[in-house]
């Protein structure tokens, strides 16, 4: 797999990083961090957004994450278009598919 980690500024200073791996099937978030003083301002959603638009570049068919059982993020991804795909012990595995448009 390949892995890169992206980091978000705001005002010059670090906001939020998320750490990605590709395969070539799916995009895989390791983690995502955003500071308490910038969470609910879009910091998470565009992390998301990046990895999004990085899925599609490379044409994978899904973004996959773990989280743990009734983690309070669960419903910030379900927003985002994420579904529980299945349970690991105490993790809850999600995923999102892709549609990659093909222009004619």
């Amino acid at each position: 797999m390949e892995t890169a980690n992206f980091i978000a500024l705001r005002g010059g200073e670090r906001a939020g990083v998320i750490r990605v791996a590709t395969n070539k099937n799916y995009l895989y978030i390791c983690d995502l961090q955003v500071t308490p003083k910038t969470q609910g301002v879009g910091i998470g959603t565009n992390l998301i957004n990046h990895a999004t638009s990085l899925a599609l570049s490379k044409n994978l068919e899904s973004i996959r994450l773990c989280i743990f059982k009734g983690h309070s993020a669960k419903k910030f991804y379900e927003k985002l278009g994420f579904g529980i795909a299945g349970e690991l012990g105490n993790f809850l595995r999600m995923d999102r598919k892709l549609q990659v448009e093909f222009s004619a």
